[in-house]
Formats: structure tokens, C-alpha cells, sequence
């Protein structure tokens, strides 16, 4: 989990979508919130109300880190190695 420790904070995103067969060109712009939870072992999601939804964690066992989907798309995500 070290290694991820860059990622707790607040980040601002900013996209330039071209335009398509049935859309114009846009901006989508937005933040999102990390921070660790868990007794440091996941990074969470925050939302605006404070509340932490696990995200990312990694399994020692395997040395797999695990992306779980827990929001629209359900599952979970399993990298090759740690």
C-alpha cells in the first residue's frame, strides 16, 4: 500500500471529448476524493458527505492488487502481479 500513498487527497479531472456522429465537442471536468480506510489497508473513494467506499486493496497472499467495482458495474478486478 506504500507504494499508493500519492494517490489519498483530492484530484481534478479535465477531459476534452471530441465531437461525434451525435454529439458536439465537450469538456467533462469533476473531482474525486481518495483516502485509506480499512486500518490502512484500502484506498476508498470519499464522498461529499464524508462517506468511504472501498476501492483498492491488495492481497499478500497472491501479491494481487484488487479493484472492486461496487457502483453501476459490479466486480472485481485482479492484477496480473503486485
Amino acid at each position: 500500500m506504500v507504494n499508493f500513498r500519492w494517490l489519498a487527497g483530492e484530484w481534478h479531472h479535465e477531459s476534452h471529448v471530441p465531437a461525434g456522429r451525435l454529439n458536439p465537442a465537450y469538456v467533462d471536468s469533476g473531482s474525486s476524493k481518495f483516502s485509506f480506510c480499512e486500518n490502512d489497508s484500502w484506498i476508498c473513494s470519499v464522498a461529499p458527505d464524508g462517506g468511504k467506499t472501498p476501492l483498492m486493496t491488495v492481497d499478500p497472499l497472491s501479491e494481487q492488487w484488487i479493484y472492486v467495482l461496487l457502483r453501476g458495474s459490479y466486480g472485481v478486478l485482479l492484477s496480473r502481479e503486485a
